[in-house]
């Protein structure tokens, strides 16, 4: 090969490689100039990390802290949610609520003024008994009570007397007037006794009552007895019309070997009979056994002979008290009861 061609070509190729390099150096001068001329493209700033500083239009929340650390800042752009605020001792005792908002209740209300009246009630005859709304027992004449503005009922009773039912309204701050004339109904028994104490028993059954005594009982036959310890018994038959009223005041006849005697042991040796102790509060009830009075208010003694007794202990306003008893020879029983007293 001719040695000038194979030289030639070294050249030519010499050329092209210089020029080849000089492009490529160019070129990367061109990309330099360009990267510091214009902004990093977006690509490059999500691989390199923002600074710490955040921008003043894109505020961050303040990181979670204790109450306590809370910035002013952040405290004036994060809203708050308070807690109800413990009631001062001050405000509880004055009454006054002062938190109804956090859920306490409000303060009740003053109660409302009720207006009121009265009555002025009268009988012919007087004397008689009264209820006002089956409550309280008066006696005419007389001033209720204040009484609620309203309808109220009034019974009125008297032994002897058919019982009046009337209902009348009471007018706010006003005093009304209420006249009732009684009719004569049944008939009264106004019993008494020298000594005066002794059972009453009306055709058989207990009343309860002891003379002096006034027993209203319908017209027509009946048979009174008085029973008491150490006297005879006393046995009335009376016949009694429509509104009339019987006087018995029988004088008792002392009896040492009567049946009550005996019932109560009479004159015996202690160790024949036994005692019965009774004792009650408030004092001055009468005692029976087996219906007969014993003769003595409460506290007594009464000397018994042994047996089983139906005892009762009688005090007028007060419950009656039934005991069975049982009396041993030369041994004392002793009671002491509480008595109640009954609903007006």
């Amino acid at each position: 090969m001719n040695p000038l061609l194979i030289a030639a070509g070294i050249v030519v190729l010499a050329l092209i490689g210089a020029a080849a390099g000089w492009l490529v150096h160019h070129r990367h001068q061109q990309q330099a100039q360009e990267a510091s001329a214009t902004p990093p493209p977006a690509v490059a700033q999500e691989s390199v990390p923002p600074p710490a500083t955040p921008a003043p239009e894109a505020p961050v929340a303040p990181p979670e802290t204790k109450p306590a650390e809370t910035t002013p800042a952040a405290e004036s752009r994060v809203p708050k949610h308070p807690t109800p605020p413990e009631t001062p001792k001050s405000k509880i005792r004055s009454g006054v609520n002062q938190t109804a908002s956090a859920g306490q209740p409000a303060p009740a209300p003053p109660p409302a003024v009720v207006p009121t009246g009265t009555v002025h009630t009268t009988s012919a005859p007087t004397g008689a008994t009264v209820t006002i709304d089956g409550s309280g027992s008066f006696v005419t004449p007389f001033d209720s009570p204040p009484l609620k503005a309203g309808t109220h009922s009034f019974s009125i009773s008297k032994v002897g007397y058919a019982t009046v039912q009337r209902k009348l309204d009471v007018a706010p701050g006003a005093t009304m007037n209420l006249d009732v004339a009684l009719t004569a109904s049944g008939a009264v028994l106004d019993v008494q006794s020298d000594p005066p104490g002794a059972s009453i028993v009306v055709d058989g059954k207990p009343t309860n009552r002891f003379t002096p005594a006034k027993l209203g009982v319908p017209q027509g036959e009946h048979n009174v007895r008085l029973l008491m310890e150490g006297y005879k018994d006393e046995n009335t038959v009376v016949q009694l019309a429509e509104g009339q009223t019987f006087n018995l005041s029988p004088k008792l006849v002392p009896a040492k070997a009567s049946k009550l005697k005996r019932l109560f042991g009479g004159g015996g040796s202690p160790e024949d009979v036994g005692i019965l102790d009774v004792t009650t509060h408030p004092d001055g009830a009468y005692v029976t056994l087996n219906n007969a009075a014993v003769g003595q208010t409460t506290p007594t003694k009464v000397t018994v002979k042994p047996g089983m007794y139906e005892l009762a202990i009688i005090l007028p306003g007060y419950k009656t008290i039934h005991r069975s008893v049982h009396i041993e020879k030369g041994k004392t029983v002793g009671m002491d009861e509480v008595l109640e007293k009954e609903k007006p």
